[in-house]
């Protein structure tokens, strides 16, 4: 057995878990694509778990990156920051070009400059695209940015955290969050309160106490955490499939965190496999996250193009595509777009000083 790791360290079971978060999120889209223009409903809608294991993936995260070492306030928000902002905004500002000059390609965005105004500051507005049948739909330019203001929302509660002594941060977590989601239920309505009165916050939470125990759970075998852990897997697809009218904490966080558990313990007992691939599929992650919208409407432009009828087995072909096209894509826009991003604006607000790395630091 190997020693138990000290926070900060790289863990390469976070790493496997933001490819498997992706590609589920991938899936996700993929199927909805196949869905709306085929109009047909035999494969699985499932995969938007995704973001659960993302927002429990955070909160550990942030915890095991700040966990015994000063850090300020300021320091990390600019961090933050520079992880996530500049390859969201380049991709945001591309998305509102391609609205503006091809408007049939993203179905889901219409060119709009206030639209485009609140989806660089990270906050919700309606989406023009669908304000005609939906005016309650709030998303960014690129639909699943939703998250990142859910995650820009928790930094900044984090971020007032570091504040106080280390061991009140996860209480005063609790209670911040706890006045976001009251708060959000109180004055806001409609999909406004959904962003900050959903009981997904509870996910961050989840991760930090995760990340505060982990080193005191009692070392079972790894055979019964790889059971626990592909149980928990499982689960997810399944209720992301059926989507019971309860808590999405109960039937979609908690199995996430079961999961991220089992992984962890997997890798602390020295049995979790080498799997490059996937270890690069979570470096490209945030990448993979973001631009998948474009690969798949590439992709379903490229199907009609040579007369691909999206029926049920070249729906399944279309989604297969879909998943290894945005991996590779991911790959590409990760070192040639994201990377150079990060050093530039380390280079620009830090002084010169290494950007925090993807696999230390993590995204959404």
């Amino acid at each position: 057995m190997t020693s138990v790791p000290k926070s900060g360290m790289h863990l390469s079971s976070l790493q496997y878990l933001r490819g498997v978060a992706a590609l589920a999120v991938v899936y996700f889209h993929a199927v909805v694509q196949v869905e709306q223009v085929a109009n047909i409903r035999e494969l699985p809608l499932s995969g938007s778990f995704g973001v659960d294991i993302f927002f429990v993936l955070s909160g550990f995260v942030m915890w095991w990156t700040t966990r015994d070492r000063k850090v300020g306030i300021g320091d990390f928000l600019v961090k933050r920051l520079i992880r996530i902002a500049p390859l969201y905004w380049v991709l945001t500002i591309f998305a509102a070009m391609v609205a503006l000059f091809f408007g049939d390609l993203l179905r889901s965005t219409k060119f709009d400059l206030p639209h485009l105004g609140f989806s660089l500051l990270f906050l919700p507005y309606w989406n023009p695209a669908v304000a005609a049948t939906n005016a309650e739909v709030l998303t960014p330019v690129i639909v699943p940015g939703w998250t990142l203001n859910t995650e820009m929302m928790f930094y900044a509660v984090f971020a007032c955290a570091l504040a106080v002594r280390q061991s009140l941060r996860p209480l005063f977590v609790a209670v911040l969050l706890a006045l976001v989601y009251v708060s959000a239920k109180t004055w806001l309505s409609g999909t406004t309160a959904a962003f900050y009165g959903t009981d997904r916050l509870a996910e961050f939470l989840a991760g930090i106490v995760l990340a505060c125990t982990i080193r005191r759970l009692p070392r079972l075998s790894p055979g019964i955490w790889a059971v626990a852990g592909l149980g928990a897997f499982a689960m997810l697809f399944w209720m992301d499939l059926e989507r019971p009218s309860v808590s999405q904490f109960i039937v979609l966080g908690i199995p996430a965190v079961i999961l991220l558990c089992a992984a962890l313990q997997i890798e602390i007992s020295g049995h979790l496999p080498d799997l490059p691939k996937l270890s690069l599929l979570g470096d490209a992650s945030y990448s993979i996250y973001l631009s998948h919208i474009f690969v798949i409407a590439g992709t379903r432009v490229a199907a009609h193009v040579v007369g691909l009828d999206l029926g049920m087995a070249n729906g399944a072909v279309f989604v297969i595509l879909a998943l290894v096209v945005s991996s590779v894509a991911g790959i590409v826009v990760h070192r040639t777009i994201e990377l150079p991003l990060l050093k530039g604006m380390n280079r620009l607000l830090r002084g010169g000083r290494k950007p925090p790395a993807a696999a230390e630091l993590g995204t959404s």
